[in-house]
């Protein structure tokens, strides 16, 4: 794999966060095909800690004053659960490690990293998914592993769904702004659907359908943008019906996709829908656990020196974990996930609004980065990429349409 996204002369923050993408993508690789131990998740997730000693809120060149305060809100009310609940001080830090200190990154990367940094890392993603995909199809033909047995160069959906959805935006818009060829375009939709139809990964249609909702709504249509358009669509109809019977009941109709998001079962102790009342009527006793949760860290399924396991040792098999809503919401509560969720919808809202005021050069980005964006929102219900060490590549791209605003602003 080409590590040339950290240049000469890259220093300081910056090539901290540059080196935390490329370390992500390693561990997943490594760890995959050599079953590393779990506490390698913990070298990923230096990267986040570090930035917060970096001074990542440059508020005056991101513009992001009100996505900081909602940090701080959302800290605050989860601070009150900690104490109304008196959580041990270390679940209450391993809590924090999963839900607050990786969103630094977002900050840091729009203070720290430049337009072409971005570049270069999708840049490296293209590269990066040539192996993922030879992964995949060697696990798939050799050993005969699908479905969630198959995760290619990750080490499962959390990462996988994530990193294949940002590869068809960003390529999807820069072939619509002759910014990559065909072929590149092809590769990406080809590749990814593939990955998604052999490891049953869902997410990827349904940002697929994201995106091209997103444009349509958004862009003046030419004869580049209706190729750009069609090859996505055709890709989609092709991968969908290419499913085998038990996905095709998953999401081959919208009857049947949201059958599947309201399922409980194996592999989830709640649904993706509707799992708040179920959770408010198993956990929360009274007004105060409705509003503020049980405790920051409480829920924790890290397993470390001075953790308290208690309660993973008796909810456990609800697989609370594996989903960033659920466990926010069982943690923090309805204030707490109502923040949490407020972030993501403010950088969808902000990426519109700066995309407005931008040159023409920089506005594809900004769609790169409104897609993305709804793709964050979405996520956080379906599976837990937005927390712990899966977080560290989502906030850093989401940092992109900050990080335009910042190069907007230095160049006036």
């Amino acid at each position: 794999m080409n590590i040339s996204l950290i240049t000469k002369g890259t220093k300081g923050p910056r090539k901290m966060i540059l080196a935390a993408v490329i370390v992500f993508l390693l561990h997943g690789f490594l760890t995959r095909t050599f079953h590393l131990s779990q506490i390698f998740n913990y070298v990923v997730e230096i990267f986040s800690l570090f930035i917060w000693f970096c001074k990542p809120f440059q508020l005056k060149k991101t513009k992001l004053k009100v996505a900081l305060a909602i940090i701080i809100i959302m800290s605050f009310f989860a601070l009150i659960g900690v104490i109304l609940n008196m959580v041990p001080p270390m679940n209450v830090f391993m809590g924090f490690r999963g839900q607050i200190m990786p969103m630094a990154l977002c900050f840091g990367a729009a203070a720290y990293l430049t337009v072409n940094d971005y570049h270069r890392m999708f840049d490296l993603f293209y590269k990066f998914q040539w192996l993922n995909l030879i992964c995949t199809l060697i696990q798939f033909l050799v050993f005969g592993l699908k479905s969630d047995l198959n995760n290619g160069a990750f080490t499962g959906g959390a990462e996988q769904n994530f990193f294949c959805s940002i590869l068809i935006v960003y390529y999807f818009y820069a072939y619509n702004n002759k910014v990559a060829t065909l072929k590149q375009f092809l590769f990406i939709l080809i590749s990814s659907f593939t990955i998604a139809v052999i490891q049953d990964e869902k997410f990827i249609f349904v940002s697929v359908i994201l995106i091209l909702l997103n444009y349509l709504f958004s862009k003046k249509i030419n004869v580049r943008n209706i190729i750009g358009i069609l090859f996505l669509s055709l890709s989609l109809s092709f991968a969908l019906r290419n499913l085998d019977e038990s996905q095709s009941n998953s999401i081959g109709t919208i009857d049947n996709a949201i059958e599947y998001s309201q399922t409980a079962g194996i592999g989830y102790g709640f649904p993706r829908i509707g799992s708040s009342y179920l959770i408010s009527e198993m956990f929360f006793d009274s007004p105060e656990k409705k509003m503020f949760g049980l405790g920051l860290g409480t829920g924790t399924e890290t397993r470390a020196p001075g953790v308290d396991l208690s309660f993973l040792y008796q909810y456990g098999s609800l697989f609370y974990y594996l989903f960033t809503f659920q466990n926010v919401f069982l943690q923090t509560g309805w204030l707490g996930i109502i923040t949490f969720v407020s972030f993501f919808v403010y950088m969808f809202i902000y990426n519109r609004r700066w995309k407005r005021r931008s040159p023409y050069q920089y506005k594809w980005l900004y769609d790169v980065a409104i897609s993305i964006s709804l793709i964050t929102i979405l996520i956080i219900w379906y599976n837990g990429t937005l927390r712990v060490h899966y977080a560290v590549l989502p906030y850093i791209i989401l940092g992109l349409g900050p990080c335009l605003t910042k190069s907007i602003n230095e160049k006036k």
